[in-house]
């Protein structure tokens, strides 16, 4: 009896969790990358290699003939050019294609691989295989994609995806993070300066940066499979930050769908969200040579007919999937929604909030108490009634 008391005490003990200390060094930034971006930027292309054989010609495949459409499409065109080689033709192709032929000794044809754009940093492809109907769809586009594209165009600066750790302390750690940095986007919540840069051309007040900029939030899980394509993406732009388990990951994507960079867990902090934001938000760059970074991402989205107002954003690129960003963290996390004391510092705070189990977690050692207690009582009607 006393063993069983002692097993269960231990489990509870084990059951407890801590949070990580965020850290508190802010991340470089790069030059200031204002909405400017969006306007004068093209997307760039990601390149498909396609191998044929006399007996499988491109024509005839109807996995391919899709993504060729999904290229042309006027209203939803693919940002992918195609390149197709016949597979005795060893002169075109290039030493990477034919490391890749090797190691994938494709057995049926034709075969397809994608490559990032070639002024990204990422060097294996993105996608190799049969291109089949479901394929050519997932690949191109996905809830999640189309939803920050329709953001982008509706005038938002940036979006921020959350790729959710699955851990709910953490998890809301960053929302509720990065939820009060986007709404005080251009007035500090202590009162000091702006976070925003300050334009240059002496605008008026209502001008300011930030009196209307506008960013928001979508929370992705790793876990879903129509995402599957999105997530591979930012896999290969920083494998070493995507690959750690159990850990959330914050990705800006502003302009035309590039994604700024990633941000992993231990470098998710208020200097450096707010440090972001301001580059995002920034407008004292020079409007026709301000640098463009980061890495595009494959999406269904004519741009400049949108722009141009030729094209109804609602009508022509509807949402497949609904994401509010005008969520309360309130009804995410309701066990996590408890105030640190008005005296503590906003870093105290932080902690307080990371600190804390989870709600099941909470539950469970409730549970295991009970089960304690009870043992216990039980324990003592045995010894009394024995001495009896």
């Amino acid at each position: 009896m006393h063993a069983c008391v002692l097993l269960l005490a231990g489990l509870i003990a084990s059951a407890q969790v801590s949070a990580p200390a965020a850290s508190a060094e802010p991340a470089s930034a790069p030059a200031a990358a204002s909405r400017v971006g969006f306007w004068k930027w093209k997307p760039d292309y990601y390149r498909a290699v396609v191998i044929y054989n006399a007996e499988n010609p491109v024509e005839s495949d109807e996995g391919l003939k899709a993504i060729q459409a999904k290229t042309e499409d006027k209203t939803r065109s693919l940002n992918l050019s195609l390149r197709k080689i016949d597979v005795t033709d060893k002169a075109n192709i290039d030493e990477k294609t034919t490391e890749v032929l090797k190691i994938a000794e494709p057995e049926k044809f034709p075969f397809t691989i994608i490559y990032f754009p070639e002024n990204s940093d990422v060097e294996n492809p993105l996608w190799t295989g049969h291109v089949t109907l479901e394929e050519a769809d997932t690949v191109a586009d996905s809830p999640a994609r189309r939803e920050i594209a329709r953001r982008l165009l509706k005038g938002e600066s940036a979006v921020w995806l959350l790729i959710e750790s699955g851990v709910e302390y953490k998890d809301y750690r960053i929302l509720k993070l990065l939820s009060e940095e986007i709404k005080n986007i251009g007035s500090n919540p202590s009162g000091g300066e702006t976070p925003v840069p300050p334009k240059t051309d002496g605008a008026k007040e209502e001008n300011k940066p930030g009196k209307h900029v506008k960013m928001s939030i979508m929370r992705i899980s790793r876990d879903d499979t129509a995402e599957k394509s999105l997530l591979n993406m930012l896999n290969f732009i920083e494998p070493e930050i995507m690959n750690v388990s159990n850990e959330p990951v914050l990705v800006p994507v502003y302009a035309r769908g590039r994604v700024l960079e990633l941000f992993p867990n231990d470098e998710i902090n208020r200097d450096n969200i707010r440090n972001t934001i301001g580059l995002l938000a920034g407008e004292n760059i020079d409007r026709e040579t301000g640098l463009k970074t980061g890495t595009a991402l494959l999406l269904s989205v004519n741009w400049d007919g949108f722009t141009d107002r030729k094209l109804s954003i609602d009508e022509e690129l509807p949402a497949l999937r609904d994401y509010s960003d005008n969520f309360s963290l309130d009804d995410i996390f309701p066990s996590e929604n408890l105030s640190a004391p008005d005296s503590a510092s906003t870093a105290d705070k932080e902690q307080t909030v990371a600190a804390k189990p989870p709600f099941s977690m909470r539950i469970i050692n409730i549970i295991l108490i009970s089960i304690i207690g009870s043992l216990i009582l039980l324990s003592l009607a045995i010894a009394l009634r024995s001495r009896k």
